[in-house]
């Protein structure tokens, strides 16, 4: 596809050039594989979740050690300062991380010590990360009642509405369909983390990937 600009020098007129033999736009899958997914940026809550993981499983570590390992590992990284202190993802946000992970069954903190649980080794694994991470969201995450079939549901409404799929939008809308949900941390979390499974691929393009800047 290339452009002339017509005379006038206002406008362009858009010509087309060859044409297309074969199929070029293909059905999206429902969902992506159930193994990590390596499109999504590795500096979103997704990618973010999953490197904590592998940092919990070599070795259980003290909240202090955790922020010092975090502290030095580019993934979370949020401004690099030339000559200057470099700026990480924040205690508080690290915390968040934590309770999620806490809540959906992957780590557990006995005696003050961060250390890794059967099921957060089988979602460090890459081939089923998605899968292991869907689940739990759904057993343990998420208000009872509340259900991906019902999600999908409510987001499909939301942006045929044209508004956003936001936590607290998916909320209001949830309680317009008559379920009430909590929008605690690891449900916050859960949320923005879901469309880089492509749980929401179909209708929410434009959030598969969320990336995450503090």
């Amino acid at each position: 596809m290339v452009s002339t600009v017509s005379q006038a020098g206002l406008s362009q007129i858009p010509r087309a050039y060859g044409e297309y033999g074969n199929t070029v736009l293909l059905a999206a899958p429902r969902r992506v594989p159930i193994g990590y997914n390596p499109f999504a940026s590795g500096r979103s809550i997704y990618g973010r979740v999953f490197r904590l993981l592998q940092i919990i499983q070599a070795e259980p570590l003290s909240m202090d050690q955790l922020r010092t390992t975090v502290r030095s590992d580019p993934i979370f990284l949020l401004q690099r300062q030339e000559g200057g202190v470099s700026k990480y993802v924040s205690s508080e946000r690290l915390s968040e991380y934590l309770e999620f992970l806490r809540q959906a069954g992957f780590i557990v903190r006995p005696g003050g010590l961060v250390q890794i649980t059967e099921a957060g080794v089988r979602a460090c694994n890459t081939t089923g990360f998605n899968n292991e991470v869907m689940v739990a969201i759904e057993a343990n995450v998420l208000t009872d009642g509340i259900t991906f079939k019902f999600l999908d549901q409510v987001v499909m409404r939301l942006l045929e509405d044209m508004i956003p799929p936001t936590p607290i939008k998916i909320r209001e809308r949830a309680a317009m369909l008559g379920k009430a949900m909590k929008l605690d941390v690891p449900t916050r979390l859960a949320l923005l983390l879901l469309p880089s499974t492509g749980q929401f691929l179909k209708g929410s393009a434009d959030a598969i990937f969320p990336s995450e800047l503090g």
